[in-house]
């Protein structure tokens, strides 16, 4: 049962042209972005390579990917209860937790078909102009992406449970703007700003963690132990925040709409 929630929220964001939306942004991000590239090096009598493409590629993938996570977390469950639809299914004879992760596992669908979207648009170009074929580590950074991406639904999703939709996505923004911040201060060797930023490092949720893609494709890494970690912190982060808005929910009046 909980699968078939998910495949109905899935079916929702593709009706509500939402994942429609991202995968466009996809293909134009291989056009701003690769296809220039392309051009210019075949105008100067050159090549450009395919990791360099690649990283500058999922550079923007992830920042697109983050905007799709806000905006699903945001409207996870809130959409159906503002149409009604959830209270439908809470009519039926199911748990609120398989509702509720049913509505979950259907928005991280919708992220894994974002990225096999965006992933399928890189490969056509790679096939018609680079022949690159990326290293294993590579993998586990994409792994770490995908990760990072439902970290920021998940933030946002808990947020959904005590703000409506605009103001929720709005403060998961400062959430993650301040940990940047955090990071920043702590960096510094300053004795107040220093304590300062570990203490914000300490309630935030780190984005830099391994390595960045130009790192990786570019150069030998030492140790994919970075990577591993970066895997097990986001998905510890997600467990617990995901879990926590479970609870929030399973306790939620639903027989009230709200926006």
């Amino acid at each position: 049962m909980i699968n078939t929630i998910a495949l109905h929220k899935l079916s929702k964001l593709r009706n509500s042209k939402l994942l429609l939306i991202f995968f466009i942004a996809a293909a134009f991000i291989c056009l701003l972005f690769v296809a220039p590239m392309v051009v210019t090096a075949a105008l100067a009598g050159g090549k450009v390579s395919g990791s360099e493409a690649l990283a500058i590629y999922f550079y923007a993938i992830n920042f697109v990917g983050h905007a799709a996570a806000l905006i699903i977390g945001a409207t996870c469950w809130r959409s159906d209860l503002r149409d009604g639809t959830i209270l439908t299914f809470a009519a039926r004879p199911l748990s609120r937790l398989s509702l509720f992760f049913g509505k979950v596992i259907g928005c991280i669908y919708a992220v894994l078909l974002y990225f096999a979207v965006a992933l399928a648009f890189f490969a056509i170009i790679d096939v018609l102009a680079f022949s690159y074929i990326p290293p294993l580590p590579f993998y586990l950074y994409l792994l770490q992406q995908i990760l990072s991406i439902v970290v920021t639904f998940a933030v946002v999703l808990f947020l959904s449970n005590f703000f409506n939709p605009v103001l929720a996505v709005v403060l998961a923004v400062v959430y993650f703007l301040i940990g940047g911040i955090g990071s920043l201060l702590a960096s510094l060797s300053f004795g107040f700003w220093h304590i300062l930023g570990v203490s914000i490092e300490a309630i935030s949720i780190s984005r830099s963690l391994s390595y960045s893609p130009i790192a990786l494709l570019s150069a030998d890494v030492g140790s994919l132990t970075p990577l591993w970690n970066a895997i097990g912190y986001y998905a510890l982060w997600i467990m617990a925040l995901v879990a926590a808005s479970a609870l929030l929910f399973e306790r939620r009046e639903l027989l009230i709409k709200r926006s």
